[in-house]
């Protein structure tokens, strides 16, 4: 027989992995900071990750306590947005390879990374608001989709406030449009409907697991 691997055992592993992860993202963001050609729009752009470490630090226990999965999406997302900060996303150079392979007219990295805030952000909204508030997975998921559609339009909202009243000079690389004059809607409806998709996924693997568990 195979070793067992007891559960706090398991349980270090996996509180270590999470360190590890915690430690490569404040590592990369500090890279990203040295290596940005462009250091007032690396600022604005990360405010939204100042402000989500400073969450984190007041929800830590909570955070901490949700799925490897949930935690690695969340990670994911935020190395995302760093990556995209260094470069002002119009000019990241995923976003150029994807505009030569795909044919596109703009750098859709933005696009990606905002498709992505829904899908990589939603399952752990949905486990931290079902930790917090001890409610339903339909609740919860609910709520989740909320917050991500609320979260999508402030973001846009802010980005107006800043590249176009605060600082105008440097407005036209933070808000990105690259022409797109539905860009700000476009980006919104990618979180949603990423948010949704999320959604549906978690909703039929749990009725799977439901039918397997009653076979």
């Amino acid at each position: 027989m195979g070793a067992q691997i007891h559960p706090n055992q398991m349980s270090t592993k996996i509180s270590l992995l999470k360190k590890g992860l915690i430690i490569l993202f404040f590592v990369y963001w500090g890279f990203t900071f040295i290596q940005t050609k462009d250091t007032v729009n690396w600022l604005v752009e990360n405010l939204p990750v100042f402000l989500f470490v400073l969450f984190f630090l007041w929800q830590r226990k909570t955070i901490l306590s949700i799925s490897m999965l949930s935690f690695v999406c969340i990670v994911l997302f935020v190395l995302m947005h760093i990556s995209g900060s260094q470069y002002a996303y119009t000019h990241h150079p995923i976003g150029i390879w994807m505009k030569e392979v795909f044919h596109l007219q703009r750098n859709g990295f933005d696009r990606f990374v905002h498709f992505n805030f829904g899908f990589l952000i939603t399952l752990p909204l949905t486990e931290f608001t079902k930790r917090k508030l001890q409610i339903s997975n339909q609740l919860s998921g609910l709520m989740a989709f909320l917050f991500i559609s609320t979260l999508a339009a402030t973001f846009e909202l802010i980005e107006w406030i800043i590249g176009g009243v605060l600082f105008p000079e440097t407005g036209a690389d933070y808000v990105g449009t690259q022409g797109d004059i539905w860009d700000p809607q476009k980006d919104i409806a990618l979180a949603m409907l990423a948010s949704l998709l999320v959604l549906i996924i978690c909703q039929i693997t749990r009725q799977l697991k439901s039918s397997v568990s009653v076979n």
